[in-house]
């Protein structure tokens, strides 16, 4: 039997990331200031991977911060589902500047928007892509489910938008003259990292707010009306298979259910000066 060993220093890393992430709170606590590098490029470095907060509820790692102009917002997701779940109806970011948690009567921002290929254009997606179970391996299949995603980034030009009454329309550009910036990535590791930058005055704020913002972050997963009773089944979808997002799913099988349910939790957030 072939017994795999892990360099130490993986080991070790793992160890570290374990322990960071038992130390981090389910909701951002602090006000940040953001860094006088930031720049909303979809890119973990002026970050430095270092994150406020790890909310159990919805699996992500995110920060909230600001600087005199914009309000920033930066997620990472690690785990397979959740990025699943990303790709399949993007994520919502709602802010109620009244401090009220309630949705409806604040601004909303989704991103990414990751347009559905139709069931014609899939057809025999699973041999062009290189999903057959007996011809590839794992890591093999990870890869081209990897290369996949990055290239469906690639293609997202659209940021929708809900309640920014100086903006007329409920599609923006990526590339807007609004400077309202919203850009995400894969790092090779498969991990999805998200910048979101909102300036201040579209919401009628500024830096100098002196009360709380309350703000939403939510998973939409796939938004479809079937028409009919359900049951309670749990469906799964092997790599590959459609069903939403642009494409299949990938790293193992996907609980359908959990795709078909929105998660999201609620925070207060304090305008740093």
């Amino acid at each position: 039997m072939h017994v795999k060993f892990f360099p130490l220093a993986f080991i070790f890393s793992l160890f570290l990331d374990f322990c960071y992430a038992q130390k981090l709170p389910d909701v951002q606590q602090n006000s940040v200031v953001a860094p006088s590098n930031v720049k909303a490029d979809g890119k973990n470095l002026e970050w430095k991977d270092t994150f406020q907060a790890l909310n159990k509820r919805t699996n992500l790692q995110y920060t909230l911060a600001n600087d005199e102009e914009n309000l920033y917002l930066v997620i990472k997701s690690s785990d397979a589902a959740t990025n699943n779940k990303i790709i399949a109806g993007g994520i919502d970011f709602s802010v109620n500047t009244d401090g009220k948690r309630r949705e409806k009567e604040g601004y909303r921002i989704t991103y990414p928007l990751i347009h559905r290929t139709s069931s014609k254009s899939n057809k025999g997606s699973g041999k062009t892509q290189g999903f057959q179970r007996g011809q590839q391996t794992q890591q093999q299949r990870d890869s081209i489910m990897l290369a996949l995603r990055k290239v469906q980034l690639l293609q997202v030009k659209e940021i929708k938008i809900h309640g920014f009454r100086a903006i007329p329309d409920t599609l923006v550009s990526i590339y807007n003259e609004y400077r309202l910036k919203a850009f995400a990535s894969f790092d090779q590791k498969g991990a999805f990292f998200y910048e979101l930058a909102v300036p201040l005055k579209l919401m009628g704020l500024s830096a100098q707010t002196s009360g709380e913002i309350a703000y939403n972050i939510k998973l939409n997963g796939i938004q479809m009306n079937f028409g009919g009773g359900g049951g309670d089944k749990k469906i799964k979808l092997s790599p590959g298979g459609s069903g939403g997002g642009g494409g299949g799913f990938g790293g193992g099988s996907t609980d359908m259910q959990d795709l078909l349910s929105a998660t999201d939790f609620w925070g207060s957030y304090k305008l740093a000066k």
